[in-house]
């Protein structure tokens, strides 16, 4: 039962995440006013994801009750074991971050520390991904350090020559001629796989997934 809970949660944030998308294509677009039609079409959508939900609920909820004869109807068990899980799951999370933290201080870009954006801040996905918490089994790092310099340096090169690694004022290194950040970007990967392989599935991913972003300013 645990691993179709793992694979539940992978596959029901990508049905929103596409669903989110379908609604609101640019950041732009969820400040605007949706049609009543999108809005019907929306609510359709989302209950359908709400039904497969309460389904897994429901077999959760077998599962345990086959297993340990104890009855989740009971509001008490209900409420301590959500209390129970959160408290596991914040544990794990900050250890996590912790371990994470302590390898990235390790590096610098010229001086310059590097941070993360997204749920590994605090734990919670964003708006695109239903503000679900972060799974602690399957995740990404993604890193950046500002440096106005640098990024003033290499963005004449970038415009002319890898525009495509140019976006809403970020610089992605790799594939360029950057290759001190791309060098670090790896080092980086490893170190991160290095720390966390025992522990997480896709750990060595880092070594070949991980890209340091260069921005102008520390910002969206």
């Amino acid at each position: 039962m645990i691993h179709e809970i793992d694979v539940f949660q992978i596959k029901i944030t990508e049905e929103y995440t596409l669903l989110f998308k379908e609604t609101f294509p640019h950041r732009v677009n969820e400040a605007l006013e949706i049609t009543r039609r999108q809005r019907e079409k929306t609510w359709e959508d989302v209950n359908g994801l709400l039904q497969k939900l309460d389904t897994l609920n429901w077999e959760i909820m077998s599962w345990v009750n086959r297993i340990s004869f104890v009855d989740l109807s009971q509001v008490d068990i209900r409420g301590a074991t959500l209390t129970k899980g959160k408290s596991l799951w914040t544990r794990q999370f900050q250890d996590l971050k912790k371990r994470i933290d302590e390898v990235l201080m390790q590096f610098t870009y010229k001086g310059h520390p590097l941070h993360y954006v997204g749920s590994l801040n605090n734990g919670t996905r964003g708006a695109h991904k239903g503000k679900t918490v972060i799974n602690i089994n399957d995740f990404d790092v993604d890193l950046f350090v500002v440096h106005s310099v640098e990024w003033h340096r290499n963005l004449p090169i970038i415009m002319k020559n890898y525009p495509q690694n140019l976006s809403n004022g970020k610089i992605f290194p790799l594939g360029t001629h950057m290759q001190e950040l791309q060098n670090l970007s790896h080092a980086v990967g490893q170190a991160l796989a290095g720390e966390l392989g025992d522990d997480l599935k896709n750990a060595w991913d880092f070594i070949d997934n991980t890209e340091i972003v260069l921005r102008e300013i520390d910002s969206y």
